[in-house]
């Protein structure tokens, strides 16, 4: 009975390291293919993150705009009757 713990236990740590391996080699693939470190590609998400956020800013600002803007209008014409 330990004699096959053993042998799941073995089989279980060689694919583990096999499947880790495959990924490193893919990771390190990927990056030479694209020529992109990860330190970049942070600084590129991290960019885009930036940039998303703005727009995102930007249109509720607008929309804070408008809504102040037709409130004012509706004030003006309730003084003025």
């Amino acid at each position: 009975m330990q004699m096959k713990q053993e042998i799941t236990k073995t089989t279980t740590e060689v694919i583990a390291g096999s499947t880790a391996s495959k990924f490193a080699y893919g990771g390190a693939g990927t990056a030479i293919i694209f020529g992109v470190t990860a330190n970049e590609l942070a600084a590129y998400a991290g960019i885009i993150i930036g940039l998303l956020t703005l727009a995102v800013n930007i249109y509720y600002k607008h929309k804070n705009y408008k809504l102040a803007e037709r409130r004012l209008n509706e004030e003006l014409n309730q003084n003025n009757h």
